[in-house]
């Protein structure tokens, strides 16, 4: 009986290092090998079409002024400073007045967009203040503008 035990034992040790040994391999290797795409760039190149960035980007830095939920600082104006896009209809746009940075979290419904979330820079990040943050933990394409070419740049 013991003998039997000692087996069955070892048949289950050796079953759970096979299940190791592929999922390193799976998820692993072929990341090294380029067989497997990059979670972050793979998926982000297939969502995110560069044109419609720009697009949002446009109407954002036109009209932050009536996104924002709050209003300037000081006589200031808010101004765009980086883009966070998860997808092609949800963004995070981040902004300005020159004395407090502030965020938010944008929709685009095909028409209209639709600010989701508000967030105010906390201690290590951002606090979402209202709303909800609904792509929070997905990969993000980062988007800021060429000081040098005034364009509107990809980062990653």
């Amino acid at each position: 009986m013991k003998n039997a035990g000692t087996k069955f034992v070892l048949l289950i040790l050796a079953a759970m290092l096979l299940l190791a040994l592929a999922y390193f391999v799976l998820n692993f290797a072929g990341q090294q090998t380029g067989n497997q795409p990059n979670k972050q760039a793979g998926t982000n190149e297939q969502i995110l079409d560069e044109t419609s960035a720009l697009i949002h980007i446009d109407y954002v830095v036109q009209n932050i002024g009536s996104l924002s939920p709050v209003s300037p600082v000081l006589g200031g104006s808010w101004y765009a400073l980086r883009f966070w896009f998860a997808d092609e209809n949800n963004f995070y746009a981040e902004y300005e007045d020159g004395h407090i940075l502030r965020q938010i979290l944008l929709n685009y419904d095909g028409e209209n967009y639709r600010v989701v979330g508000y967030f105010e820079p906390g201690e290590d990040m951002y606090e979402l203040k209202s709303g909800q943050d609904t792509i929070f933990g997905r990969d993000l394409v980062r988007y800021e503008k060429n000081q040098e070419t005034q364009a509107w740049e990809r980062q990653n």
